[in-house]
């Protein structure tokens, strides 16, 4: 019989934080066996990990499957193992390190079994950097209230992600219908190459039925671990390359042209109007001088975003599989292309 609920855990050399999160989901289920199942997928980690699994593996009052990949295969790979692994009608990849309240599983649960309707449901979140031990209580979806007001589930999406991509991309919020998510990623594989994929995931997701997010919080978001920020190229390539990508392709998905244009074009727009744009300017002088070649490529293909959007929607799916000669196609091409 199908579950409602797989509750997968992507995982890699975290065994004590892996440890904390399978005591908390363990309570969490354990009224639950005929809903949920739980899926720990290892990342060929070299710590204590595969103990962690099998102590809780033996004691859990639900399903427990679990996977080890026989070498590190990387974060979203990972998420794409539990998401085409999951037996549940509903998926939810939830990071070992990300602290969760007591009584959302059961409040998920209820939540699905009352909307069958909903193709996503977004937990809303707070954030707690683990670097310089700042809280912040304030949800990162902001004026949920106004969600009901919205045409369609896209139009929310849509919403959110303007405010702020962060807030669409975080896994552990996000619980999607199996079935949806793995269109998605075999609808754009190379998403799991891209900084955004998993804001593709969703934004797809969404068309395909109704989404809700939570007012309250119930998930804090660990920052202030994320490599990119400190990385000049790194930046510039999820800037450039990734985020426009994305909105690329998600107007092939059909959304609306002039939104995906104006969220392209902001990114630009941004990094010279906001605050860290001296920062921002040094991160560009560097890319430009370290990798001149490299940097020019990533600029070419914003550009042929940014014009797969203008010329519509057949050229950009043409743009997108073919870009200029001797442009790679995937983003980690790109990257590895010197």
């Amino acid at each position: 019989m199908e579950k409602l609920l797989s509750i997968c855990i992507p995982t890699f050399n975290r065994a004590q934080m892996l440890d904390r999160q399978l005591a908390w989901l363990l309570q969490e289920v354990n009224e639950l066996g005929a809903d949920c199942e739980i899926l720990v997928s290892d990342n060929c980690s070299q710590d204590e990990t595969p103990a962690v699994i099998k102590k809780w593996q033996s004691a859990s009052p639900v399903v427990f499957r679990t996977n080890r990949h026989p070498e590190n295969l990387g974060w979203m790979r990972n998420f794409a193992y539990c998401l085409n692994a999951a037996t549940g009608r509903y998926t939810w990849i939830l990071g070992d390190d990300d602290k969760v309240d007591d009584g959302t599983v059961a409040l998920v649960v209820s939540t699905l079994k009352t909307r069958t309707d909903l193709s996503l449901l977004y937990l809303n979140f707070c954030e707690r950097n683990v670097t310089t031990g700042y809280f912040s209580p304030e949800p990162w979806l902001k004026r949920v209230e106004d969600d009901i007001n919205l045409p369609d589930s896209k139009a929310v999406f849509q919403k959110h992600i303007q405010e702020n991509i962060g807030s669409v991309i975080f896994i552990s919020a996000t619980i999607f219908r199996t079935q949806f998510g793995r269109e998605a990623y075999q609808s754009w594989q190379e998403s799991l190459q891209n900084w955004g994929g998993l804001a593709y995931w969703n934004g797809y997701c969404a068309t395909k039925g109704n989404v809700l997010v939570t007012e309250k919080t119930f998930v804090e978001c660990t920052t202030g671990v994320s490599y990119w920020q400190k990385d000049p190229k790194a930046w510039f390539k999820i800037r450039y390359f990734d985020i426009p990508e994305l909105y690329s392709k998600l107007y092939q998905i059909g959304y609306p042209r002039q939104f995906c244009q104006k969220m392209m074009l902001h990114m630009a727009e941004e990094d010279f109007i906001s605050r860290n744009v001296l920062n921002n300017l040094k991160y560009y002088l560097w890319c430009f001088w370290k990798a001149p070649r490299w940097s020019s490529r990533v600029v070419a293909a914003y550009i042929s975003f940014l014009l797969s959007c203008t010329l519509g929607r057949n050229t950009a799916i043409k743009l997108a599989e073919v870009r200029m000669p001797g442009f790679s196609s995937t983003a980690k091409e790109l990257v590895d292309s010197q």
